[in-house]
This record gives C-alpha cells, sequence and structure tokens, in this order.
C-alpha cells in the first residue's frame, strides 16, 4: 500500500475556518443593513440601485452591500465581500449621507474583524472568498464546469437509463387561512419530457411532503392535502399527460407518504409525457421569526438526471423578510422537507443566483410549457386565496444539476412587529 500524501494547501479544509466566521459576517450583515437602511430615503426598499445612490458608489459595488446586508450565508458574504479600497468608499458613502457615527464604526469593526479573522490564519480574500462561496474564478472555469456538468447529465440518463428534459417546481408561501399569524404552504412540481433511455425499474419521481410546525416532532408530520381533491392524492390530472397514470406513471402508498414512479413511455403517446403534482399545508409555521432563529430551508431534491431545473420560492407580498433568498446547492438527497442540516462537507459549487422576476414565464427553452405552469401557479394562489401578482417570485435556475443532489432555498422572516 503507498502511504498516505501529505496534506498540501489545496487540500486544507476551510470548514472550520468558515464557522469561525459565520458570527463576524452575521455581525457585518446586521450593522451594515442597519447603516444602509439609515441614509435610504422614506419608503424606499433596499436594493442594489437604492443602495448604490444613496451611497454615490458604481452598481457592482451597490450589489456586494446589498447582498451582505440582506442574505443570511456566511458563504453569500465572503462571496460578496468587497476589498479595503471599495469598503473605504462604503464608508466614505455612508459618512457623506449623514448615517450615524456609531453605526459607520459598528460597520467598520464588523468589517475589519473579518479581515483579520481571515489573515491570522494565513489566508487572501480572494481564496477564502473563492471556496467558500462556491465559485469560480474565471470564465474559462466556469465553462469547463458547465461542460462537465453536460456531460454528467449524458452519462447518468443513460446509466441510469431515465431522464427528463425540466423539472420546475414552485413553493407558495402566504399568510394562512386558519390563523394570520401562521403561514399556509403550497408545493408544485411538473416533470417534463420523461424518457426512458434502456429497459429498467419503475424510477422515483415524486414523493409527497411532510409538514409539521415543531422540527423536533417530526415523527409527527403529516402529509400534505392535495390541490385536486378528485384525485385523492398530490397528482394534478389537469397538467398530467392524459392516460399517464396507471401505466406510464405509477402511484404507491410507502408508510404515510404518497410516491409516483415513472415505468416507461408508451410507444403510442405522441409529444412529451408530464407529469404535475401539488400539495397544499395548512398553519405550518409562525409567518414571524425571532432575532438569530435559523433560516427557513426549502429544499428540492434532484434524483433524476435533469436538463433544467427552475425552483420558484414565491412569497406573498404581506409576508416580511428579514434575509433574501439565497439558494445552495448539497451532494444529498433527502425527501424530507423537516430536514434543517445540511453539511457544509456537501456543499457544491452552485454557479446559479437566486433572483426576483417580474413574470411567471419560464426561460426561453421552456415556453411551451410557460401557460400549463402558469396556471398551476394559478391553482396553487387560489388555494391560498390569493393570486399569482400577490407573490414575489424567487427563482433559481440551474443546467445539468448533478444528481443525488438537492438545492435548498434559504431566508429569514421578519420579527413580529406586535412584539
Amino acid at each position: 500500500m503507498l502511504p498516505a500524501a501529505p496534506m498540501t494547501e489545496s487540500q486544507f479544509d476551510f470548514r472550520p475556518i468558515l464557522t469561525e466566521l459565520d458570527g463576524a459576517a452575521a455581525d457585518l450583515r446586521q450593522t451594515l443593513r442597519a447603516a444602509i437602511e439609515q441614509v435610504l430615503p422614506e419608503g424606499v426598499a433596499l436594493s442594489s440601485r437604492s443602495c448604490a445612490d444613496a451611497l454615490g458608489i458604481d452598481k457592482t459595488l451597490g450589489w456586494f452591500c446589498t447582498r451582505i446586508a440582506t442574505v443570511a450565508d456566511v458563504a453569500a458574504t465572503l462571496g460578496a465581500l468587497p476589498g479595503r479600497a471599495g469598503w473605504s468608499k462604503v464608508l466614505r458613502g455612508l459618512r457623506h449621507a449623514d448615517c450615524p457615527s456609531d453605526l459607520v464604526e459598528a460597520s467598520d469593526a464588523a468589517f475589519a474583524t473579518l479581515y483579520e479573522r481571515m489573515h491570522s490564519r494565513g489566508l487572501d480574500r480572494v481564496t477564502i472568498r473563492s471556496i467558500a462561496s462556491g465559485r469560480l474564478n474565471t470564465r474559462g472555469q466556469a465553462d469547463k464546469e458547465a461542460r462537465l456538468r453536460r456531460q454528467l447529465y449524458e452519462a447518468a440518463r443513460l446509466i441510469w437509463g431515465v431522464s427528463r428534459e425540466a423539472s420546475i417546481s414552485a413553493y407558495l408561501v402566504a399568510p394562512s387561512r386558519i390563523d394570520p399569524s401562521q403561514v399556509d404552504l403550497v408545493q408544485l412540481a411538473f416533470s417534463h419530457d420523461l424518457r426512458r433511455h434502456r429497459v429498467g425499474p419503475p424510477w422515483n419521481i415524486y414523493a409527497s411532503a411532510h409538514s409539521t410546525r415543531d422540527p423536533s416532532k417530526a415523527s409527527e408530520a403529516s402529509r400534505g392535502g392535495s390541490l385536486d381533491a378528485d384525485s385523492g392524492c398530490p397528482l394534478l390530472p389537469e397538467f398530467t399527460s392524459m392516460g399517464a397514470f396507471g401505466s406510464e406513471l405509477l402511484g404507491s402508498e410507502s408508510g404515510s407518504r404518497w410516491l409516483c414512479d415513472f415505468a416507461d413511455r408508451s410507444p403510442k403517446r405522441k409529444g412529451p409525457l408530464q407529469a404535475a403534482f401539488g400539495e397544499v399545508s395548512r398553519a405550518i409555521g409562525s409567518r414571524w421569526q425571532a432575532s438569530g432563529e435559523p433560516p427557513i430551508a426549502l429544499g428540492r431534491p434532484m434524483g433524476v438526471p435533469t436538463g433544467i431545473t427552475v425552483f420558484d420560492v414565491m412569497l406573498h407580498r404581506e409576508i416580511a423578510l428579514a434575509t433574501q433568498p439565497y439558494a445552495a446547492l448539497y451532494a444529498t438527497i433527502v425527501h424530507d422537507p423537516n430536514r434543517f442540516a445540511w453539511p457544509d462537507r456537501t456543499r457544491l459549487p452552485m454557479a446559479s443566483e437566486t433572483t426576483i422576476v417580474d413574470s411567471t414565464g419560464l426561460p426561453s427553452g421552456l415556453r411551451s410549457v410557460s401557460a400549463p405552469y402558469r396556471r398551476m401557479l394559478a391553482v396553487g394562489a387560489e388555494a391560498l386565496g390569493a393570486e399569482p401578482d400577490a407573490f414575489t417570485i424567487h427563482r433559481t435556475v440551474k443546467l445539468h444539476q448533478p444528481i443525488p443532489t438537492t438545492m435548498v432555498v434559504r431566508f429569514n422572516l421578519a420579527e413580529n412587529p406586535n412584539d
């Protein structure tokens, strides 16, 4: 047996460092947000543009500041951390905008703490930012990763013998019909163009969700209700290929969970095979969070080789946020919406941002399914007593998402204004 190679600098485990920096990143987020909001004109929301205008800085630096101030993730903070020269411009802008000196000094102290802790480990800002955020430094590296993901997708669909062109899913969150201090949740999932590439056993494409208010009582979780009362299960027949269920698509019970498997495409079928699912959970949890509570985590597992993934987190405009939604990718697959712990050791490069989009329309390559997806969203919104345009859409798009992985979108809710 060959002796183990000595650990090189490139093999260094950065996870303990990220854990150490988490508190300092949170301090910077809170102090910088308070400082920026202090100088924004009354009634103007914090955004990259409003930040840049208020501080008299360029849009890129405004985006960095907004991301640091609104995203509760150490990786996202380090990924947006400006250099000292850029930070000096931010401080100068705050002072010029008459921000209270104590807020400016608190922000600067938090920024300095991050730098001091990095440098005490002998790490430069560019290196730790790249590793922490899972990003690639050059266009060439990003292009190479995209090619590798495409190759992995092509290989996976031949190895596993199954694929789909697109996975389109959404979570809709709104104040609860039962108790306005709680939230109701609708989950939608749409598989477009399911295909078999060789003979094989049925392949799971959907598992019904479980919901519980208390994470410590996950064993008491109950299944969400179907959006289609006549179907008796989460399947949405209106949006599923006619005649597919019971032959091409197989439903079954596993414990208290309902599953749907893709068996095979009928040789008589013309056009793509599609499957749609929808569930609603009532009074699933509080619409408020106390300061310091961990972020809400909404996960979407991926176990089917898929060309494009679209994941929409749609939050009713009456739901106030403390931090903006952001996505992370993990090399694990767990059909458990009550899971909160996602180990950093399984985190993969994301290379995609969660952005706010103005329309429910899908990316150009999915125009053929934009109309049914809009109708699905309308059904989901109606179950929450709302219209689709009452929600802000936070969208994450990824090409050739590796399997098995889970995409997790996190955010913090605002504190209860009445407390």
